[in-house]
């Protein structure tokens, strides 16, 4: 009898790989600092197998990995080379100069244009317009600059936090948007920790009034300052710390009304550039038959590819909450929250993925009222191996030393044995953590793993130790 089990023994080994997997997770989980939180981890070859699991089907918060959701469905509906527009409109005749009308920019819901992200910039963009009007012979205009973002509402969703939503991550995503929506506050940092900071200006310059509360941190502790304020309210205050240092310290906002901002900021480049306008910039207001006027101009934004890559590398929400909007677009020329929810789930059914179980709140992962199961990444993820565009999707998520990443991931797995071989979302809101992504092996073998951790006590950079440590074991013997 012991010979006939130990043949079989023999012949059907038990990795050490999976008794190992389970006790490396288990020596963490129970440490002091996880061992309150929730865990939901999963780990599957990408054709399905499953390696480990824990928690894998509870409903937890995300964070950044959510928008791995929106970037594949945006691959999958609208094609890697999709480009959005945006176009300029004469509405009335040219004459002798004169444009007897408005002038009309009009969003088709390109969230890059003006954006330093793709080596542009609002000045490059004003003058490329400019350049056409002067194209056209047109150095008057007897209406005004008018922006038209009329596709889509430019709402935040409301489940965004007080202390979010006035700031560069949490700004508002509209059809017509330039730079990203976003400007800087230049504070001058104290010369010791705990003196206030000193406000220096607004770039581009805004029309707002400013309480600034923010003091002098330590030395590289960055930026722990917030924006508070509202849309239309005109005047924000600005709390928390930035890092001691000798030069002047930015902090970015989000620009209120994105839309309006664009066509004044482009009327008085005009007016700077010699172009007289007869009124004042404004939204326009109801649905414009463009049949009946002028085409100028069209732009376009560089391939959806492009935009993709930085919204996973970056963690870029305005992006995320933009391709959100725009999904359905290209299909049937409508727009929106709500109809960009009803394809995206589409998509997460072609997956696989029970729709029913899932609670998404936007798009990007900053709402800690997104429910979603670890379980539903690998399952996004192991789709997506299948797909033509894979790579694109594949090369779009950071990796150790990521030249185009941000924040904490570009770091993880520098030196490590799996250094060359993963690519990796990350996400973090206080209290959470989450990683997700693609791991190629010692042996050639492609690996899935999702990862998200709520309610956790330790230092954030523990769980990335950790996590280098469970990849690291993967690389080894799977």
């Amino acid at each position: 009898m012991k010979k006939i089990l130990l043949c079989a023994l023999f012949l059907c080994p038990q990795p050490l790989s999976a008794g190992g997997m389970e006790k490396l997770v288990e020596k963490h989980y129970e440490a002091p600092g996880l061992k309150p939180a929730l865990w939901g981890l999963d780990i599957r070859y990408s054709q399905g197998e499953k390696i480990y699991s824990l928690n894998a089907d509870k409903n937890l918060t995300p964070a950044s990995i959510l928008k791995l959701f929106v970037t594949a469905a945006a691959l999958e509906i609208m094609g890697p080379e999709y480009r959005f527009e945006t176009g300029l409109y004469a509405g009335g005749e040219i004459r002798r100069g004169v444009l007897y009308g408005d002038l009309i920019i009009k969003g088709w819901g390109d969230m890059t244009l003006g954006s330093g992200n793709f080596g542009s910039s609002p000045e490059k963009v004003y003058g490329e317009w400019l350049a056409v009007l002067k194209a056209k012979g047109i150095k008057e205009i007897k209406g005004s600059v008018k922006a038209d973002d009329t596709l889509f509402s430019d709402y935040q969703p409301g489940s965004w936090a007080w202390q979010d939503i006035a700031n560069y991550y949490a700004a508002r995503t509209g059809a017509l948007s330039i730079n990203d929506n976003l400007y800087r506050i230049f504070l001058r940092p104290g010369k010791k920790e705990g003196e206030k900071t000193e406000f220096l200006r607004f770039e581009p310059e805004m029309p707002l009034e400013i309480e600034n509360l923010v003091v002098t941190g330590p030395e590289k502790s960055g930026d722990n300052s917030y924006i508070y304020g509202l849309p239309w309210y005109g005047k924000i205050t600005v709390k928390g710390s930035v890092q001691k240092q000798d030069k002047e310290f930015p902090v970015k906002g989000a620009i209120g009304d994105g839309a309006l901002y664009c066509a004044e900021a482009f009327a008085k480049y005009l007016s700077v550039s010699g172009v007289k306008t007869g009124a004042p910039a404004a939204r326009i207001k109801g649905k414009q038959d463009y049949q009946k006027l002028v085409p100028l101009h069209s732009g376009f934004s560089p391939e959806l590819r492009e935009i993709i890559n930085v919204t996973n590398k970056k963690s870029f929400n305005f992006y995320a909450e933009s391709l959100l909007k725009m999904l359905p677009f290209r299909g049937t020329g409508s727009a929106g929250e709500s109809e960009g929810f009803s394809e995206l789930m589409g998509f997460l059914k072609k997956c696989g993925i029970e729709t029913g179980d899932l609670w998404l709140e936007d798009a990007s992962g900053l709402a800690r009222t997104n429910s979603v199961k670890a379980s539903d990444f690998t399952k996004l993820l192991n789709f997506m191996a299948g797909r033509p565009f894979f790579p694109l999707f594949y090369e779009s998520m950071a990796y150790p030393g990521d030249p185009g990443a941000g924040g904490h991931i570009k770091k993880m797995g520098l030196g490590r044995n799996f250094e060359k071989s993963i690519r990796i979302k990350s996400g973090s809101l206080k209290k959470v953590r989450s990683y997700s992504g693609y791991l190629r092996t010692k042996k050639g073998r492609l690996i899935s793993f999702s990862s998200i951790i709520n309610n956790y006590s330790i230092n954030p950079a523990e769980l990335d130790s950790i996590h280098e440590e469970i990849f690291s074991f993967l690389y080894e013997n799977y």
